[in-house]
């Protein structure tokens, strides 16, 4: 556990001093002369990315596969573009510049970092990076496959005040600055006279991600979206018009279209948020849907979610299969290298991550639901606490990180492929415990007694022919992607370290 500890303090000082010639006090002073200056915006770009290079990839200090680091590079790339084009966007205002320089850079990355490589010398407890906040149940459509399984006629809601302690909780226990926002849809939260956008206003040292279907993002929402400055809404679109309408309702998409301009008008960065099914996978990761959205509704990263057979109605007919997965991978490597833009798929980019973020590990989060129960995971449906009851009990977040079931799977992370030696590193290709690991998974619900967080989760649980599905869909996936794992990733760095 030593080494271990001693890979992590390196990861967090390496993160942390790659922008010392970039010091707080001057990007705080960037913040307070924010300027659209163009050739300033690139200068900067191009010392991050030749510096971004330097530590990840030469100086790799955290010694993982040349594959995986040239990934990350990739990516961080990719970010730092991303960040460049919106303050090289003259219709993004003060707000929403110093939220993304101030709060997104500055507070969640670069204090935070320093702040939890302290403590993590210090304390032997977890620290995630982020807490995914899902605060109501209640949603303005009714889409097919939802994995909350919301509707319009939900109202489970968290109680503005509970909402309020555990933001406080985990900003100052984990030095957390950054909070992802789900649902339901999060724009139709309402709490003791309250709304989402009232919170961010009341942690403007924190950012958000918020994942919405964007059809209540008016010109008024976009204009208090771009006051707030802190939050950047991830957009759900299922593809072009007809796979949108089809899954999400008939309008849909040109409500969402509408949204778009709204907040471009407004000054609002924002993204998308893709679920892949075997129905949409090519047209969601096309030339000409990209084209379309990052040229003309110039969206600034995009998140992909693969269909998880969770929620209303869940089924494996939806999920993309073993071989449609595989292609997945090889077309996202493909945009990686040839995109100027964020973009991460929750499990095939697992490299990125170091393999699975549930559970609460480090660099990882966990998952606060409308009624008060926390999972490991947004796509675990399994608890053993609610956030009402351990108050009440006298306990706080930290209760819930040291239950059976994160403990559990935080140990499988470690056993399988989290802070191991490069070359003994499961494949990350296929990183996530419930999806790529369903047996193991199982056998941890069954040992911590975890139980399910509705009845949808029940039958799915009780289920065998759902579960063997799984678990077979789990082997064929193997078998197309340890050839893969074992020739590009861990042969290069048995390479290397021959060489070396």
């Amino acid at each position: 556990m030593y080494n271990n500890k001693i890979y992590f303090i390196e990861v967090f000082n390496m993160l942390s001093n790659m922008l010392d010639d970039l010091t707080i006090k001057s990007l705080t002073s960037l913040v307070c002369h924010i300027t659209s200056s163009r050739k300033l915006n690139d200068y900067l770009a191009k010392k991050l990315d030749n510096l971004l290079y330097n530590e990840v990839v030469i100086k790799n200090v955290t010694t993982r596969p040349h594959r995986i680091q040239m990934e990350k590079y990739l990516t961080a790339r990719n970010i730092l573009n991303s960040g460049i084009k919106i303050l090289n966007d003259d219709r993004v205002g003060r707000a929403a510049r110093k939220g993304v320089i101030e709060n997104l850079i500055i507070q969640s990355i670069i204090k935070s970092l320093r702040l939890r490589n302290v403590k993590l010398t210090t304390y032997e407890k977890p620290f995630p990076t982020f807490l995914t906040i899902s605060p109501t149940k209640h949603c303005n459509l009714n889409c097919k496959g939802c994995y909350a399984n919301s509707t319009v006629k939900d109202s489970d809601t968290l109680d503005y005040d509970v909402f309020v302690r555990v933001m406080k909780e985990k900003t100052s226990a984990w030095s957390s600055h950054f909070t992802v926002i789900s649902g339901g849809e999060p724009l139709t939260y309402r709490s003791r006279g309250k709304d989402i956008i009232d919170l961010y206003q009341e942690f403007d040292d924190n950012y958000f991600l918020m994942f919405t279907n964007a059809t209540l993002i008016d010109k008024e929402m976009a204009k208090r979206l771009a006051e707030v400055g802190n939050c950047t809404p991830a957009v759900s679109v299922e593809g072009f018009e007809e796979l949108t309408d089809r899954r999400r309702g008939k309008g849909t998409y040109r409500k969402i279209i509408q949204a778009m301009e709204n907040m471009l008008d407004a000054g609002v960065p924002f993204g998308l948020s893709l679920t892949a099914t075997r129905h949409n996978y090519e047209e969601i990761l096309s030339d000409e849907f990209m084209d379309f959205f990052i040229n003309k509704m110039e969206i600034k990263y995009i998140w992909i979610f693969q269909y998880m057979p969770i929620g209303r109605r869940f089924t494996l007919d939806l999920m993309v299969t073993p071989q449609q997965r595989l292609w997945m991978y090889e077309r996202e490597q493909e945009l990686l290298n040839k995109r100027d833009i964020f973009f991460a798929d929750f499990w095939n980019s697992g490299p990125l991550s170091d393999g699975c973020i549930a559970g609460g590990r480090f660099g990882g989060y966990l998952h606060l639901l409308w009624n008060g129960d926390v999972t490991p995971c947004v796509f675990i449906p399994y608890k053993l606490h609610n956030i009402y009851d351990v108050y009440k009990s006298g306990g706080n977040l930290d209760t819930i990180l040291n239950s059976p079931l994160f403990k559990a799977i935080r140990e499988w992370q470690i056993d399988y492929s989290f802070m191991k030696n490069s070359g003994e590193m499961g494949n990350q290709i296929m990183p996530c415990i419930i999806r790529d690991h369903h047996k193991e998974f199982m056998e941890i619900v069954r040992k911590t007694g975890a139980q399910p967080i509705d009845e949808l989760a029940r039958a799915a649980l009780e289920d065998d022919e759902y579960h063997q599905g799984l678990i077979e869909f789990d082997k064929e996936f193997a078998k197309l992607t340890e050839p893969i794992w074992e020739q590009c990733y861990l042969r290069s760095f048995m390479k290397e370290e021959k060489a070396g």
